[in-house]
């Protein structure tokens, strides 16, 4: 039978319902980790670190390759969050910027410069079409994607033939 728990009271384990050994060590960052998060599926993981870059992992290989080393930012990385379906990575860094990567090739898309702070916080709506950022300037953007033709390509991140529309 399932054991109901509450917050109300303790809680008590054995020392076998904890984990207690490392299995696998991921450390390709030059500096502190301050985010991970796993995409939906599982079977990729994002770190983002004070070393100013995102890596996705691969959680399926044995030895959690490294599938992208995601670099632009220029300050440490404050968030990342996967978008529904998978095919996009958002980062959020203290250089005011979020980003906008491409999973499967490691590119960056776009880069959102709106906040006039760190920004702290993303999360995409569940059709991936758009998503919110916030900051600690006070504010939160909703982003919105739509099509529009190609842009000129940016040396630091190429147009993907998309523009972004902010609304308040």
């Amino acid at each position: 039978s399932e054991e109901s728990y509450s917050l109300f009271t303790d809680h008590m384990c054995s020392r076998n319902q904890v984990p207690r050994e490392t299995k696998q060590i991921l450390s390709h960052h030059t500096d502190e980790v301050w985010v991970v998060q796993f995409s939906k599926s599982g079977k990729k993981l994002a770190s983002g670190s004070k070393d100013c870059t995102v890596i996705v992992w691969d959680t399926e290989s044995s030895t959690g390759r490294m599938l992208h080393r995601l670099v632009g930012h220029t300050q440490a990385i404050s968030f990342v969050t996967w978008s529904p379906d998978e095919s996009m990575l958002l980062s959020c860094s203290n250089d005011y910027s979020v980003r906008l990567w491409d999973v499967m090739t490691g590119q960056c898309k776009r880069v959102y410069n709106k906040h006039t702070e760190a920004v702290t916080a993303c999360a995409w709506f569940p059709d991936s079409s758009r998503f919110v950022s916030g900051s600690v300037d006070g504010n939160i953007f909703m982003w919105v994607r739509t099509y529009a033709p190609p842009a000129p390509p940016s040396s630091s991140c190429p147009s993907t033939g998309w523009y972004d529309s902010l609304l308040r």
